[in-house]
């Protein structure tokens, strides 16, 4: 049941990603944190590859919208680079997916 309610989670949230491409700018802020919310999903997933991906795409959507400190591209920069050390440190990681089933 978890696996699917993820699966239609990411259906979801990439045909909202397709009609915000379509908007117009000011929507850019919800792209980006839809491109977050995705790399959580592949995060609980354990799919590191396209966590880092999404990751990315919201980084880079947040500085370009608010600038190098706002405390939204904070979090994007943390994201990132917390999922790179538990890439490197499993053993830091806490396992939160046992509230997910």
């Amino acid at each position: 049941m978890k696996k699917q309610l993820l699966e239609d989670a990411l259906k979801v949230f990439r045909l909202r990603l397709q009609e915000i491409d379509e908007q117009n700018a000011e929507k850019q802020r919800e792209k980006a944190n839809i491109d977050n919310n995705i790399g959580f999903v592949y995060y609980s997933q354990g799919k590191y590859e396209k966590v880092l991906e999404f990751y990315q795409k919201s980084l880079d959507s947040r500085i370009k919208i608010y600038g190098e400190e706002h405390p939204d591209t904070a979090t994007s920069y943390f994201n990132f680079f917390a999922t790179c050390i538990f890439r490197i440190f499993p053993h830091l990681q806490v396992d939160n997916n046992e509230s997910l089933e």
